[in-house]
């Protein structure tokens, strides 16, 4: 049996190397996208702030606000994670976006090689105990690295661990795609509310009232 999975773990690499490389190829990817996006928002802040007068400023403003939509953050995030905030010129929430798709990501990944990992690892421990018992051949011993890997425990152990990995790797899923709508919905809710008047003309305070204190607001022209 060991000579059998000592040639086997020279051809093939162990699952948990797979889940480690796919966690620093997402991370990796993940810091070049949040530099590049990072950059791209330095330098258009620093060319808008040399090539701009006071006066030039002020229309600028004026024209992106009014160019800013709702949908055309919705797109861009869509497409994008993180561009939808760039787009309404919210750089700081660009590292929580990217943070938190990556990290449910990677998550995802590794939970799923885990899976992998027990389930061939079950395959062969409950073909093995099969063989023993009636002597039917094993006919998933190509998974016997894998048992061994996995700690070569029974297959009970086996067949639990390979449920609670399919359980954590169907969660990270969903939580990558509801950080992948937040972000969307962020963007496009942030977009709508940018005009919104929340100046000093603008206030809201309790005002006394004959028959309790009563909500006011007043608006300055």
């Amino acid at each position: 049996m060991n000579a059998r999975s000592d040639a086997r773990g020279r051809s093939r690499p162990p699952a948990g190397g797979r889940a480690r490389q796919w966690v620093r190829a997402g991370l990796v990817l993940a810091g070049l996208a949040l530099a590049a996006l990072s950059l791209s928002a330095t330098a258009s802040a620093q060319e808008a702030d040399s090539l701009a007068t006071p006066s030039v400023a002020v229309a600028d403003a004026t024209v992106a606000d009014s160019t800013r939509s709702p949908s055309g953050a919705l797109r861009r995030a869509l497409l994008v994670p993180g561009w939808g905030q760039l787009y309404n010129r919210q750089p700081a929430k660009v590292p929580v976006v990217v943070g938190a798709l990556v990290g449910a990501g990677a998550f995802a990944v590794y939970q799923h090689d885990r899976y992998l990992l027990f389930r061939h690892a079950f395959l062969y421990r409950q073909q093995e105990d099969r063989e023993v018992a009636d002597g039917t051949p094993n006919e998933f011993e190509r998974f016997e690295a894998e048992w061994i890997e996995a700690g070569s425990l029974s297959a009970t152990v086996l067949r639990d661990r390979r449920t609670s990995a399919r359980s954590n790797r169907d969660i990270a899923i969903l939580l990558t795609g509801l950080a992948y709508a937040l972000q969307a919905v962020d963007a496009y809710v942030a977009a709508e509310l940018d005009g919104f008047d929340v100046g000093e003309d603008l206030s809201l305070r309790v005002l006394p009232m004959p028959d309790g204190p009563a909500l006011g607001l007043r608006l300055q022209l």
